[in-house]
């Protein structure tokens, strides 16, 4: 009996440090998404920017060569 509970009592000290290292990987991944939802603001900002630019870009290169 008593080697049983020893066993438990190894199997939670384990779970507890794969429960730590979970959480630490969690607070990583809240880091990172911070960071992509910063990129994909800048992205929605400038993509459709660059997509004007080049369209009056085109048809002004259009307009000089006729």
């Amino acid at each position: 009996m008593l080697d049983l509970s020893n066993r438990m009592v190894e199997l939670n000290n384990r779970l507890l440090t794969v429960n730590g290292g979970l959480l630490e990987l969690g607070k990583e991944n809240f880091d990172e998404n911070a960071t992509v939802k910063v990129v994909t603001l800048v992205t929605l900002i400038y993509l459709p920017a660059s997509l004007v630019s080049v369209s009056i870009g085109s048809s002004s290169a259009l307009k000089l060569c006729r």
